[in-house]
């Protein structure tokens, strides 16, 4: 785990003055954000969800590539990279097929905590800034530190805010793209609607969206006990299994919607807003 979640480093007291410096105190948290979440008593707002989460982070990529991690060739971080990887050249292919902004300056990295989605954002897109929005401010000091040691601030803004309202902060028809990994299956789908509706309206004309979370196709192949076990630990996820993402993108006005499995468990949703 990074340095900066060793409890006794020090680091409480940096990780605690940038949450101060960040928080936002006019956010209102959702009801379903202050649920018992990840087996955390207090979900994403949770002390222990930041010390855990570099480690929750690898387990996304760890049993894709489990024969290169048990033979030693990779570590759990590589085999992380390799999954951001996979889906960042689905978002190259789909510009180079639809077009949109091939070259985009301003990317929003919707529930990018840490930045662990972000910091590949802005290696395969090296004329980028992004602003990570987050409503856990934990997360986000995290991702301030973790910044900071990686020399990345000066491309990152980091933003406390529920992306159901991104346009009290984003202009509308400001951004070049808007990126979330992982995040659907984590919210009910009334959220998901008020969040896509508002990265519609964030989007430039024919910017993209893209997307990658958990491939429904492959949630329905697990034994049943074991994925009433996730639903303890994932309260939405059986809502997002059930929603078809592409008729909901086309019903709030995105066009040449694609949705490509990248892996056994993972897909890539890609959309862009109308020229």
């Amino acid at each position: 785990m990074d340095k900066v979640c060793a409890m006794g480093s020090g680091s409480e007291a940096v990780l605690v003055k940038e949450e101060e410096a960040l928080t936002n105190p006019e956010v209102d948290y959702p009801e379903y954000f202050l649920q018992r979440f990840h087996s955390y008593e207090d979900g994403n707002l949770d002390v222990m969800a930041v010390e855990e989460l570099d480690a929750a982070t690898n387990a996304l990529a760890c049993r894709l590539y489990e024969p290169e991690i048990v033979s030693g060739d990779w570590e759990y971080p590589e085999a992380s990279t390799e999954l951001r990887k996979q889906f960042l050249e689905q978002i190259g292919s789909y510009q180079s097929l639809y077009g949109g902004v091939v070259e985009p300056r301003r990317i929003l990295d919707i529930g990018g905590s840490a930045i662990h989605s972000t910091e590949p954002l802005l290696e395969y897109f090296p004329n980028a800034k992004v602003t990570v929005v987050d409503l856990s401010p934990k997360f986000l000091a995290l991702g301030v530190v973790r910044g900071r040691q990686k020399g990345l601030l000066d491309r990152i803004n980091f933003l406390h805010a529920n992306a159901e309202y991104l346009d009290q902060f984003i202009p509308n028809g400001s951004v070049d793209l808007v990126c979330a990994s992982f995040l659907l299956h984590e919210l009910p789908t009334t959220a998901t609607k008020y969040f896509l509706k508002q990265a519609l309206q964030a989007l430039k004309p024919g910017a993209g969206l893209a997307i990658t979370d958990n491939d429904p196709v492959h949630d329905a192949k697990i034994p049943k006990l074991v994925l009433g076990m996730h639903y303890l630990t994932e309260p939405w996820k059986g809502q997002y299994s059930k929603l078809d993402v592409q008729a909901l993108l086309e019903e709030l006005g995105f066009v040449d919607v694609v949705i490509n499995q990248i892996n056994r468990k993972h897909r890539a949703i890609l959309a862009r807003k109308p020229d």
